[in-house]
């Protein structure tokens, strides 16, 4: 049994989700006057990938020390903290196929959704537009999807979201799932929502069977950056274009390797009554 006396058993509740929304305006207020001031002197700051860069990283600072503060501190005593530490290698090993698996499963639902229509194509085509800017620098892109987005989400929406229910006594498969959403909702569009809400669903099954969030930030990583080398280097966004395999091949394949991946994560007894990370 491992002793994590020194990790705070925290609640989420309203108040929580409160403190985190709450976290983020302090980004929203300087991102707002610095595009001030930088119109004032002719600069497109919105454009500038540094900007965004900056902007992110205080958003989901501000988001995770505020909840740190005003609920972590107050119910506990003791600062946020986190169950780091790597996890056995076997889930480890397993903890990929199902990754790989779960990506394949997702780009096949995500196909699925239509993308033209004077509704969905014009939202599409916002979303297009979003994504050749996110892609136009892609030292910033990197970074973002690599660095920032495994770290800042999973901290928040594993290790806050999902922990805090856990710890107030929410069935981890409702608190995997509730997650998972909230993790889909903020990527703000149907196609990376459906995407991002499937991942979810499987980090945080990897989250509660590992218990340690570094598995699951790592993993993270691992699905954009892969997703990222494979754009740069194609210049294609999906694995059956890439490939040149059938959707329905991908998505055989996806469920075979998920299977493995998940049935063996079980096989080898790593769940517990509750994520104690």
């Amino acid at each position: 049994m491992k002793n994590l006396n020194h990790i705070p058993r925290y609640t989420f509740d309203g108040w929580g989700a409160l403190a985190l929304v709450a976290g983020f305006i302090p980004s929203i207020l300087i991102a707002g006057i610095l595009s001030v001031i930088a119109m004032e002197q002719g600069i497109k700051i919105d454009e500038l990938p540094l900007f965004t860069v900056i902007t992110t990283v205080i958003m989901w600072l501000g988001a995770i020390m505020t909840f740190d503060f005003f609920i972590c501190r107050k119910q506990t005593g003791m600062p946020i903290r986190f169950h780091l530490k790597m996890s056995g290698l076997k889930i480890t090993l397993l903890s990929l196929p199902l990754m790989i698996g779960t990506m394949l499963i997702s780009e096949f639902f995500i196909s699925l959704l239509p993308t033209t229509g004077k509704f969905w194509g014009d939202w599409y085509q916002k979303y297009e537009q979003m994504m050749e800017f996110a892609t136009s620098t892609p030292w910033a892109m990197a970074f973002l999807g690599i660095i920032i987005a495994p770290i800042f989400e999973e901290i928040v929406f594993r290790g806050i979201i999902m922990k805090g229910l856990t710890n107030k006594g929410v069935h981890p498969w409702k608190a995997i799932i509730f997650s998972a959403l909230l993790f889909g909702i903020i990527h703000g569009n149907p196609w990376q929502f459906l995407g991002a809400s499937i991942i979810g669903l499987v980090l945080g099954y990897i989250y509660w069977q590992s218990e340690t969030l570094l598995l699951p930030i790592l993993l993270h990583a691992f699905n954009n950056a892969l997703v990222i080398c494979l754009f740069y280097i194609t210049g294609k966004e999906n694995f059956s274009d890439i490939f040149q395999l059938s959707p329905i091949i991908l998505l055989f394949i996806g469920i075979m390797l998920a299977v493995i991946g998940g049935w063996g994560m079980r096989k080898i007894n790593y769940r517990r009554k509750d994520i104690t990370s």
